[in-house]
């Protein structure tokens, strides 16, 4: 029997320094709705690395799978290991700056990093960097001090800038990818926005019970929308293939392990600090448009009272980018995104 939360307590778990070791089963029950949305839509969000580590890292299908499971680990632990509130996944907007950095060309035209070996090895030390940061900022309090000092209209304005980013993303920056599926992008969109903004919608989950379930699967009807529409519109055909994929661990750990290519160079870990500073200013955007999420939700959730503390924020950051740099280097694929709250 899993332990029960008292009304207006933290979610129950074993406390292990500034962390909060959570078992599943025993201090959290099974919710479907999130079991759905992590099978699914987590499932479909990391598998869409497969084709950057594939045909820019050097890796093989098997390979590239294997590493996604080790970072959905790291993922995984951010709630259960440390406890955090914020449900954990990529710094989409840095993307892009990591890839410029790693497919830079030199003068010649000739690739800067133009081995995998290279190429994973600029991963770990720019991991390894931002965890360096992450720590200071955890273990100096800045962080924390830092967040409180921050102005109301800053904060509100990083709240709007991260939304504005996101849309400028994909409809303007990176608008060949909506060319290609528009109508799939809309209903997806269309979905997620109408059950969770639409107050007629609001107002029809107190009265049927499968509306109220279908709009607390998240992301997850709008991957769905997409999914049936996209092939009677032209635009997604499936090749689905059955069978069991063992990950190849130790494959992976001899192609993208530091302990199997061998360490970056001290030059390379100079280099890289701008591009781990940069990334830790998105991150604090993301860090502060998910404690007002919280906040601003907190009314409406009495039963659960969420212990927000970003020091351990910062140092459980540190500690999984670290594992990643050692195991599967991959920068900014484990930090958190927005807020997660336990079931009444």
């Amino acid at each position: 029997m899993p332990v029960q939360r008292r009304h207006g307590a933290v979610q129950p778990g074993w406390k292990w320094g500034p962390f909060t070791l959570r078992v599943p089963l025993y201090h959290t029950r099974v919710e479907v709705p999130e079991l759905l949305q992590g099978f699914l839509v987590a499932g479909a969000t990391g598998l869409a690395l497969v084709p950057l580590l594939t045909g820019q890292f050097g890796l093989n299908f098997e390979e590239a799978v294997a590493c996604i499971v080790l970072l959905s680990l790291l993922v995984c632990s951010s709630f259960v290991v440390f406890g955090e509130p914020f449900a954990p996944g990529w710094v989409t907007p840095a993307l892009p700056l990591v890839l410029s950095v790693v497919l830079a060309t030199g003068a010649d035209g000739a690739p800067v990093y133009a081995t995998s070996t290279q190429r994973f090895q600029l991963m770990t030390a720019v991991s390894l960097n931002f965890a360096v940061i992450l720590f200071f900022m955890g273990f100096t309090g800045l962080g924390k001090k830092f967040v409180k000092w921050l102005p109301a209209t800053f904060k509100a304005g990083i709240v709007m800038g991260a939304a504005l980013a996101a849309v400028y993303r994909v409809f303007l920056a990176e608008g060949e990818a909506f060319d290609v599926q528009p109508v799939s992008t809309l209903v997806a969109l269309g979905l997620c926005l109408l059950l969770t903004f639409s107050l007629p919608v609001q107002r029809y989950k107190q009265k049927y019970r499968w509306l109220a379930f279908l709009a607390s699967l998240g992301l997850l009807p709008g991957f769905l929308g997409a999914a049936i529409v996209g092939p009677l519109v032209g635009e997604l055909e499936y090749e689905i293939q059955t069978g069991i994929l063992i990950p190849p661990l130790f494959d992976l750990w001899s192609k993208a392990s530091p302990f199997g290519i061998g360490w970056p160079s001290l030059q390379l870990f100079v280099e890289t600090v701008p591009l781990a500073l940069m990334g830790y200013v998105i991150l604090f955007g993301d860090l502060i448009t998910g404690v007002e999420v919280l906040k601003s939700a907190t009314p409406s959730r009495p039963d659960e009272k969420i212990d927000i503390n970003l020091t351990r924020s910062h140092l459980a950051l540190g500690m999984r980018n670290v594992l990643m740099a050692l195991f599967a280097p991959f920068f900014l694929a484990a930090p958190p995104t927005f807020p997660i709250w336990n079931q009444p």
